[in-house]
């Protein structure tokens, strides 16, 4: 099962993060691209997600930030599997419109950080371009390319700021010094991550 994966994959890291004295401070981010089915706003995340959040909350303590995509539908809504409240959701905005919602991004009010990713048009070029076998390249969309976004901006937060700030505390500094989200129904606290403002500032 992919969600029981998951869940073993979380648990081999925190044994690694523990363990293994060559990893430890390490391993500043761990980036999902799921989210599984939609749950709605107050919706009761499954036996996966409650395990993959005992799992992330462990790994948050250890300073490893976990960052899941928000999901491609649309909706007020988060997923079965990234619900828990020591999961990172990251949903995606336009390139062609900078800091407007895209689309598909799932939005829940939960979800503060975003990354730019397009919304996979290649007439416009509006997505991530990307190599593909069959065609040479083309323009991709989904909040599976806005998570790996955050996490790498965590992995550069690390390098500058080291172990001492918290994963709360260097997702508010992302937040705070990202733009606003903006487009239809866009939650208040929806921000565009700006990882040179957020190397800038401090946690």
């Amino acid at each position: 099962m992919v969600g029981e994966s998951i869940v073993n994959a979380l648990n081999w890291i925190d044994n690694v993060a523990t363990d293994e004295p060559v990893y430890r401070g390490k391993i500043a981010a761990v980036t999902m691209s799921v989210a599984a089915n939609p749950i709605g706003v107050g919706g009761t995340c499954s036996a996966i997600g409650r395990a993959i959040d005992d799992a992330a909350g462990r790994l948050t303590a250890k300073g490893i930030a976990v960052i899941m995509s928000a999901g491609n539908d649309g909706l007020d809504s988060l997923g079965a599997w990234n619900c828990g409240k020591n999961v990172i959701t990251v949903g995606a905005t336009k390139t062609l419109e900078p800091h407007v919602r895209a689309s598909y991004s799932n939005y829940a009010a939960s979800t503060r950080l975003y990354a730019p990713v397009g919304e996979g048009n290649h007439l416009t070029r509006d997505g991530v371009l990307l190599p593909y076998t069959s065609v040479g390249t083309y323009y991709a969309m989904g909040t599976s390319f806005s998570a790996p976004q955050v996490a790498g901006a965590f992995a550069v937060l690390r390098e500058k700021f080291s172990t001492g700030p918290t994963v709360d505390q260097l997702v508010e500094l992302l937040a705070t010094t990202g733009t606003p989200v903006t487009g239809p129904d866009s939650p208040a606290s929806a921000r565009d991550i700006d990882i040179r403002a957020a190397l800038n500032a401090t946690p």
